[in-house]
């Protein structure tokens, strides 16, 4: 730093103060921007091999999975029709919570897997009841209950800055994602025991 050598303590600790609250804003606008990104009216929807897409997101994560020594176990998922920064958004934004929120000191466990239901509710015009669940379980630090149901609001956050990085954006993405799909998002969890966020979306649009 530029002037490193003649700031005193409490002026070097003010300019570290300065940069982190800078790192902090620059994260928040591009979440927002994520955010903002998932109402484009320029989405176009393709095919999108699942088991594909996890892969090249744990690749991306692939040193934080290292520096964790997380073990991720990926099952069977199916081929979807949709958008794919939409949908690789909101697997990255699932996957990399379930590595944040880890037990301290516990390599993480993550199990991603997905499965055809049928559901009569779904009145898409791809194949009438077919939607394709995907769930991601942890054996993390878990949501306390009354929180389950707010988890999914805009800037909300369970921990302090200085426990765990984030904006309080992430899950909020991840329900405005599946309410443009057509599909729905929900958590079941245990305070310190882990969580498995359970997604629904069509096959067809």
């Amino acid at each position: 730093m530029k002037y490193g050598s003649t700031l005193n303590e409490h002026g070097l600790g003010y300019v570290d103060r300065v940069k982190k609250a800078a790192g902090r804003m620059q994260q928040l606008i591009q979440s927002l921007l994520v955010y903002s990104r998932v109402d484009s009216p320029h989405t176009v929807e393709e095919p999108l091999i699942l088991r594909e897409l996890v892969d090249e997101i744990l690749s991306d994560l692939g040193a934080r999975i290292e520096e964790l020594q997380a073990v991720v176990q990926v099952g069977e998922l199916p081929t979807i029709h949709g958008n794919g920064f939409q949908i690789r958004q909101l697997l990255q934004n699932l996957i990399g919570n379930a590595l944040k929120f880890h037990q301290p000191g516990v390599p993480p466990v993550i199990r991603i897997t997905g499965t055809i239901i049928q559901d009569r509710r779904h009145t898409g015009s791809g194949q009438p009841g077919r939607l394709c669940q995907i769930e991601i379980q942890d054996q993390g630090i878990g949501i306390p209950s009354e929180q389950l149901e707010k988890i999914f609001g805009m800037f909300k956050r369970l921990h302090r800055k200085d426990e765990f990085e984030g904006t309080g954006i992430g899950l909020a993405v991840c329900q405005r994602i599946v309410d443009q799909c057509g599909g729905a998002i929900f958590v079941r969890s245990k305070l310190g025991e882990g969580s498995t966020f359970i997604v629904t979306l069509p096959i067809q649009p």
